[in-house]
């Protein structure tokens, strides 16, 4: 079960949160909420790992899906 809510925010802020999201590789402002909201509530019980690979995984393409990345690594792809 989930209950959505409203959430009003200053220009300044959400500016910051959508450039921290962003910077976290979080995928929007919402995710980053809900994230910090676990990791402040549930600090011991570390139920974030689901959220912190998918920021992870939009961070990390950004630095690997890339012409450099796949020309440093051609010659494991090459036959023998």
């Amino acid at each position: 079960m989930s209950t959505e809510i409203t959430l009003q925010l200053t220009d300044k802020i959400l500016l910051k949160a959508k450039e921290y999201a962003e910077k976290k590789g979080f995928d929007s402002v919402q995710n980053l909420i809900k994230e910090l909201l676990r990791e402040t509530l549930f600090n011991d019980d570390k139920i974030s790992g689901l959220y912190t690979a998918l920021a992870s995984e939009k961070t990390l393409g950004k630095h690997w899906l890339v012409k450099e990345e796949d020309e440093a690594w051609e010659y494991l792809q090459k036959e023998k």
